[in-house]
């Protein structure tokens, strides 16, 4: 993972070494840490619920998780557990939301297209922003069936801009029209 969170982390260091110790904790954490759960729920599963979809009467094995929730825990668990989700995607969603329209207020809209607008209309502008993501977001997952199908064509859509995103970086010329313009050909 990268990008500005990172850059976050460092900057608010206080030195290299802190810096460096802190990105190797939040590596171990992140990439040891937060995968556990996971793959010690994914090798339980195998031997609580079956080693085939079939045995457990399950049609897909995105339903494995939740068939694991519902067995192995207590009634009372299961509501906590179930806010805890709905917890984690209201977050998720609203810092999508949020950094989405940021994105396209600062970089697209007021540098670009309204330049010397107020405050007042600049709030409002980045409300409908984060209203019309929302609604496209919406819009954009009733195209699929289920979250498999959605992480195996992401790829697919963003695989246009990976060469012009390098560039950024090794070639001058390179700027947020021919990013814009990668992005949209390869979807």
């Amino acid at each position: 993972t990268s990008g500005g969170f990172m850059g976050q982390r460092v900057y608010a260091s206080k030195d290299e070494r802190n810096a460096s110790l802190s990105l190797m904790w939040f590596g171990f954490c992140y990439y040891v840490l937060n995968g556990w759960p996971w793959i010690i729920t994914g090798l339980a599963s195998l031997i609580i619920l079956g080693s085939t979809n079939e045995i457990a009467g399950l049609e897909n094995y995105d339903a494995t998780y939740p068939a694991m929730i519902v067995e192995l825990m207590p009634v009372g668990m299961l509501g906590i557990m179930a806010s805890a989700m709905i917890a984690a995607f209201m977050s998720t969603i609203s810092t999508i939301l949020n950094w989405g329209s940021s994105l396209m207020m600062n970089d697209l809209y007021q540098r670009f297209l309204v330049r010397d607008a107020s405050k007042r209309h600049y709030v409002w502008a980045s409300r409908a922003f984060s209203l019309g993501l929302a609604i496209f977001g919406v819009w954009f997952a009733f195209q699929f069936d289920s979250i498999t199908q959605i992480l195996l064509r992401m790829p697919l859509y963003l695989i246009g801009g990976v060469l012009v995103f390098v560039f950024r970086w090794l070639w001058s010329r390179t700027n947020i029209w021919s990013e814009i313009a990668a992005m949209v050909g390869s979807i």
